[in-house]
């Protein structure tokens, strides 16, 4: 079951009331499941999706969250633009979902920042030991809470979307050190991610086979070919992208300022970039 809420402003008391009604679907649906255990229609565990947008809570009291019951069976959590619901407010939510597997947040309006560093913390103790799926956003995720994060995921992330926040070098030799993380990832988006260098990107093209979607700022293509600024022949750093499975590329490739665009040398890396380009088959978005 999924349950999508917008644009609606919400009470403590219901909340408390949407929240046990969710969690009591779940009870009622692990009953009907042992009682169909021996048939495939028993796999209706409550509610498995939870998305809230533009919402405004009322006199929210972020204790009484702690003494609700939990949801088990939430695997996808979603936030946007929620408002009133406090610093902590959000973190007790997420904690009432010990089995989430996907976390899509933006910002929350409340006049606080969401506590980034009690969000890591909670990570790093084991609370959401099957989250895969990261969809983050804004400069509080710094580049050491990412980093931690990263290390401290027990399953291979599946999609790692950190636009615009401070991921850089720590995060990145977290993710390209742990071969659980960078064989399996399928979606990555470093975007606006300021720190995030063009060396960076080509190990990631080189390094992960399971890519399907990638986004990111600038590439040279000094570190696509392996070449020198000065000569192009010298291609003992060339490493072919294993990313074949890519569906979506969105960055710059920057051909430099070496060659004017009219020469022949021009061409030729033009040439030897497309050729890379032509190698990803099964592409069907290419943003350059």
């Amino acid at each position: 079951m999924s349950l999508k809420l917008s644009r609606v402003t919400l009470t403590l008391d219901a909340v408390k009331a949407l929240l046990a009604a969710c969690a009591n679907k779940g009870q009622v649906a692990r009953e009907a499941q042992k009682e169909d255990y021996a048939t495939s229609r028993g796999k209706s565990n409550g509610l498995v999706s939870l998305r809230l947008t533009d919402l405004r809570f009322q006199s929210f009291d972020t204790t009484a969250l702690s003494a609700l019951a939990p949801l088990p069976h939430l695997e996808h959590i979603d936030i946007q633009r929620t408002h009133g619901i406090g610093a902590y407010g959000f973190l007790r939510l997420l904690e009432l979902c010990p089995n989430i597997k996907s976390f899509y947040w933006r910002h929350i309006m409340t006049g606080t920042s969401f506590r980034v560093d009690k969000w890591v913390k909670l990570v790093e103790s084991g609370a959401w030991p099957r989250l895969t799926c990261l969809d983050v956003l804004g400069e509080e995720f710094k580049d050491e809470g990412l980093c931690r994060v990263i290390e401290s995921l027990p399953l291979p992330l599946e999609k790692f979307m950190v636009r615009s926040t401070e991921f850089g070098h720590r995060s990145f030799n977290a993710l390209m050190s742990a071969e659980r993380h960078y064989n399996h990832i399928q979606e990555l988006e470093l975007a606006g991610c300021l720190d995030v260098t063009s060396c960076m990107i080509q190990q990631i093209m080189t390094k992960m086979p399971a890519l399907e979607n990638f986004s990111a700022y600038r590439l040279y293509v000094t570190d696509i070919l392996g070449t020198s600024t000065t000569n192009r022949n010298d291609t003992k750093n060339n490493q072919e992208w294993v990313c074949t499975n890519l569906r979506a590329l969105r960055l710059c490739i920057d051909m430099g300022e070496t060659f004017h665009p009219s020469s022949l040398e021009y061409d030729e890396l033009q040439r030897q970039v497309y050729h890379r380009l032509s190698n990803l088959k099964v592409l069907e978005t290419l943003n350059i």
